[in-house]
């Protein structure tokens, strides 16, 4: 138990929680912009529509249709 204890101590004393948060807010932030590289690329390499297409299918699979609309207006506005 002595393990653990001391694991936790140390967990909290290098303010873990917060830097996970930052961690996490920071990933957030930057699918946008890789999101937006990824169509540019796509459109380059397929022709805008058939990029548009192939990352609408994986959106639309990964976060539904309503989460998938939603991406495409972030990404066409």
């Amino acid at each position: 138990w002595r393990l653990l204890y001391l694991a936790a101590r140390e967990w909290d004393r290098d303010n873990a929680m917060r830097l996970s948060a930052a961690v996490a807010m920071y990933s957030i932030l930057s699918l946008s912009p890789l999101l937006v590289i990824t169509l540019k690329v796509l459109a380059v390499a397929f022709g805008p529509e058939a990029a548009a297409d192939a990352v609408h299918r994986q959106t639309r699979d990964l976060l539904g249709e309503r989460g998938a609309t939603a991406v495409a207006d972030m990404v066409t506005d």
